[in-house]
């Protein structure tokens, strides 16, 4: 009898059960879901921050001088390549002068400006390579004793004590040149609107070093047994001017100056015979090329 209530209790207990059990597994579990960023609904507004505002010039870590620029006071910087061509005149010095034509003046060369803010004045870095050429008068000119050392040949009277009186055929002159100036932009049109941009005046000191030779002809020579030459190191300094137009190109400003030169150069043993081969000359030159 016992037996009989137990068995029926079970069978209550899994009558109530089973349609519990049945109800949970087709219960659907919830789904959490993303608005679609193509959907029309507004999003939540749980996912929109309406206080953030876009960072205005640069972060923090930027570190950034208090003056504005340009910082240091400097204006901007130019760079030009130029010719320079002209006639040289002798002008003064030791036994040269009295014995050369007017030479002519060869330069190819490049200049840095350092410009002050406003753009109407400029120091200026110059280098070039330069060439002086002068003809000799030879026997127009009055000519000078040169003593040297000659080995023996036909159509050469060797004198007793070395020394020739020559005449000048010719003097070559290459020269390494640097200089540092100072130059003036007047009547500057700051919108290069019209042709002429500015008129350009301008002050340069420097030196130059390099070679020279003379070439010599002896007095009463038989060709080509006259001819003698001698080379050496040569210095000089010199003070310059210029003045000239400036027109805008494009990127580029193309530009016409007058140079006036004055130059001394000297060497120690140019002219055979510790003679004085000191030369003054005055170069007169047109200079043309582009900065950029």
């Amino acid at each position: 009898m016992k037996r009989n209530h137990i068995l029926a209790g079970l069978l209550c207990v899994l009558a109530l059960g089973i349609p519990s059990l049945s109800a949970q597994g087709q219960t659907k579990p919830e789904v959490l879901t993303m608005p679609r960023s193509d959907s029309s609904a507004p999003p939540s507004s749980a996912l929109v921050t309406t206080d953030w505002q876009p960072l205005q010039g640069p972060g923090p870590w930027v570190d950034l001088p208090s003056q504005p620029y340009p910082i240091g006071r400097n204006g901007p910087i130019g760079e030009e390549v130029y010719v320079a061509v002209g006639p040289s005149l002798p002008i003064a010095g030791g036994v040269l002068v009295g014995n050369l034509y007017t030479g002519w003046f060869s330069e190819v060369g490049v200049r840095s400006l350092f410009f002050n803010p406003q753009r109407d004045a400029a120091w200026t870095v110059n280098l070039g390579v330069i060439n002086i050429w002068n003809d000799g008068l030879r026997s127009a000119g009055p000519g000078f004793n040169a003593t040297v050392a000659l080995v023996p040949s036909a159509g050469i009277v060797l004198p007793p004590n070395g020394t020739f009186p020559v005449v000048v055929r010719d003097y070559n002159r290459f020269y390494a040149s640097g200089g540092l100036g100072r130059d003036w932009f007047l009547f500057r049109d700051p919108q290069n609107a019209g042709l002429v941009s500015s008129f350009c005046v301008g002050l340069e000191v420097g030196g130059r070093w390099g070679t020279s030779h003379v070439d010599m002809l002896i007095v009463g020579g038989t060709p080509p047994n006259d001819y003698l030459r001698h080379q050496a190191v040569l210095e000089s300094v010199y003070l310059a001017a210029h003045a000239g137009l400036e027109m805008p190109l494009g990127a580029a400003t193309f530009f016409v100056n007058f140079r006036a030169e004055y130059a001394f150069n000297w060497s120690d043993n140019i002219i055979p015979g510790g003679l004085d081969g000191s030369l003054q000359d005055v170069n007169l030159l047109l200079m043309t090329g582009f900065r950029f």
